[in-house]
């Protein structure tokens, strides 16, 4: 299995001791919860000079536990606080997509930046306030690219400098986050004014607004990840507006050191995980031959579970070291027999363990793969809806694939360059932009062609580049409801030059800065490797939806009469009993009729976010003659 994470992540080489003139430094970086490299001086932080707090803004759950680590770093301490300088790690819009890892979650999380603020005081004047260059004298920012390729020369100069912005060439690219654009105003109706006539409300325009606005605060997508780490929904907008005013002052700003040339798009090698695991990250099965299967595949151990008394010996470890866990299931894993005389939560092993290892390690991530031979094999199968029933409540993510698609399983969840790191968890984080939404496939899809503008949120790819998917796969905003164009000459993607694909404005998908959406994310990928990319593919994940619950109109009643859903399929095969009746795996239609619902709930929420940047509803194919007309079974 992959490795536990070291003790601290790989770092750049140490620093001198006395980096800032004669000053005793010590340089605390933050990697992961309880994963502090401390470099320079080895003194108690008591004892030295200078501190130097090095933030990385993608590794959201460890910047806001380093404030709770009062042996690490104590915030409480006044006289810590008034020698320590954060070195805030951001990225820009021209950021490579291995910096832009985690992007929309990092926005939200740069409230850390305050917990060493200072109070705001009333000024001279009525109603002033402290600016925030003098409330953040400890704040440092730096584009994430240039630390990650000069780190430590950076420290060192501006340590011995007054400077607190770096690079002075790169400030508005960071700042363009939040900078309010005529661009990103839209047309919206005005809930303050009369309706017409018709009981239309007028449309009035939004004013400016920034790229975080328009495309992640809007719909507040991602902010449940923040909130759930420690951090505060009021202080997003504040923090923001704190952010705003220091990278608004140029004389801060220093222009790039000599030697220190701007680091290119891609092949940035990173300092470590931005997702390490304490443990070992387990693969388990349902059956041996899927675990021979896959062992083979993935070049991995991948246990059997069992059941009764060898599944809890298999479990306890697990349990015990909270190990982040891949659940490889196929279709036979799904089912339970039509006498099982327990429910089918309870029946289904897979379903019991998904349970299990949710209630007792709530804080780890809980990856289900669900493997069949193709597509058509997912899109048959009746067991996934009682399944999906549950994938939607007690995993984090659900990825569907094929047995083709297995080489893409090792290299995504197998193939980080990092020892520790946790693809999974960074994929659910980057892309589930709300709780339910965790279903996603990879790039190939099942062997299903894409359509154009499928792709409801950024990709992320393990490897050593993004592959440069079109934009136009992307579910990005159509042109008659999208901003002013970029100017002639801007730099676009030959693929936007289509009349129905624009820029910029598109939720979900913030622009660089020439308004072309930002669509790909990578996890650095070990040297060799054929890297892998995982998507979320709303259209062709509401058609297999649509399929699962449909029963593809191809079943029949013994009378000849046509099954109109799954849940009545499961009733036909004698899996349903009635209200006296527990001896079968659902007690009763409403059970399924319950389950049912769930299903194009999900589907109904992926075509709603669909739909917000001007996407049709996904067609789906028309059920044979007679299908609405039939009577439902009784």
């Amino acid at each position: 299995a992959p490795a536990p994470a070291p003790a601290a992540a790989a770092a750049p080489a140490p620093a001198p001791a006395a980096a800032s003139g004669d000053k005793e430094m010590a340089i605390l970086e933050v990697h992961a919860v309880g994963k502090v490299t401390k470099r320079g001086s080895q003194k108690a932080l008591e004892e030295v000079e200078q501190i130097i707090l090095v933030l990385d803004a993608r590794k959201v759950e460890a910047n806001f536990a380093i404030f709770s680590e009062k042996e690490v770093f104590n915030q409480d301490d006044p006289a810590i606080v008034a020698k320590t300088k954060m070195f805030f790690l951001m990225p820009s819009v021209t950021s490579s997509p291995e910096c832009l890892a985690l992007l929309e979650v990092a926005l939200q999380s740069i409230q850390v930046i305050l917990k060493l603020a200072t109070p705001a005081k009333e000024g001279a004047e009525e109603g002033a306030k402290t600016p925030w260059q003098e409330r953040l004298p400890n704040l440092h920012v730096v584009r994430l690219d240039d630390w990650l390729v000069h780190g430590d020369k950076i420290l060192t100069g501006m340590a011995e400098s007054d400077k607190r912005i770096y690079p002075a060439e790169e400030r508005e690219s960071m700042l363009e986050f939040f900078d309010l654009k005529e661009d990103l105003a839209v047309m919206e109706e005005d809930w303050d004014a009369e309706p017409d006539e018709n009981d239309n409300q007028p449309m009035v325009s939004s004013g400016p607004r920034s790229r975080f606005g328009a495309s992640i605060w809007n719909t507040r997508s991602w902010t449940h990840w923040p909130m759930g780490f420690g951090g505060e929904e009021g202080a997003i907008g504040e923090s923001i507006e704190a952010l705003k005013a220091f990278l608004g002052d140029e004389a801060i700003a220093m222009p790039r050191l000599e030697g220190c040339d701007a680091p290119g798009s891609t092949g940035l090698i990173g300092t470590g995980p931005l997702a390490p695991a304490s443990a070992n990250t387990r693969f388990i099965a349902f059956n041996e031959a899927t675990a021979a299967k896959c062992t083979a595949a993935l070049s991995v151990e991948v246990i059997t579970h069992g059941v009764g008394d060898e599944a809890e010996e298999v479990m306890k470890p697990i349990f015990e070291d909270k190990a982040p866990v891949i659940l490889v299931v196929e279709p036979k894993d799904l089912e339970v027999p039509a006498e099982a005389g327990i429910p089918y939560a309870v029946g289904c092993n897979f379903v019991a363990l998904m349970t299990s290892l949710r209630e007792r390690n709530p804080d780890t991530i809980l990856t289900v793969v669900l493997l069949a031979s193709d597509y058509e094999a997912h899109a048959t199968n009746k067991w996934l809806m009682p399944a999906m029933n549950q994938l939607v409540e007690n995993c984090d993510v659900c990825l569907f694939a094929t047995d083709p698609e297995l080489p893409s399983v090792k290299e995504f969840f197998c193939g980080a360059k990092f020892e520790g790191e946790q693809p999974a968890k960074v994929l659910a984080m980057g892309c589930n932009a709300f709780p339910r939404l965790h279903f996603f496939t990879f790039s190939t899809a099942m062997g299903q062609e894409l359509e154009k503008r499928d792709i409801l949120f950024p990709s992320y790819t393990v490897g050593s580049a993004a592959p440069g998917m079109p934009t136009s796969a992307f579910a990005v905003k159509p042109w008659p409801d999208g901003p002013t164009p970029p100017p002639p000459g801007s730099p676009r993607p030959s693929d936007l030059n289509e009349p129905d694909i624009a820029a910029g404005l598109s939720t979900f998908f913030v622009g660089d800065g020439s308004f072309v959406p930002m669509t790909e994310r990578v996890i650095p990928g070990k040297d060799g490797g054929a890297g892998a990319t995982v998507i979320a593919p709303a259209r062709t994940l509401c058609k297999l939806i649509n399929r699962i619950g449909t029963c593809n109109y191809g079943q029949r009643w013994p009378d000849d009469t046509v099954v109109r859903s799954v849940k009545d399929l499961f009733k036909r095969d004698g899996y349903v009993g009635d209200d006296n009746d527990s001896t079968k795996p659902f007690l009763n239609m409403d059970e399924l009729e319950e389950q049912y619902a769930n299903l194009q709930d999900l589907m109904s929420e992926l075509g709603q976010y669909y739909t917000i940047n001007g996407g049709s509803q996904v067609e789906t194919p028309d059920p044979p003659e007679g299908w609405e007309d039939e009577d439902d079974e009784e």
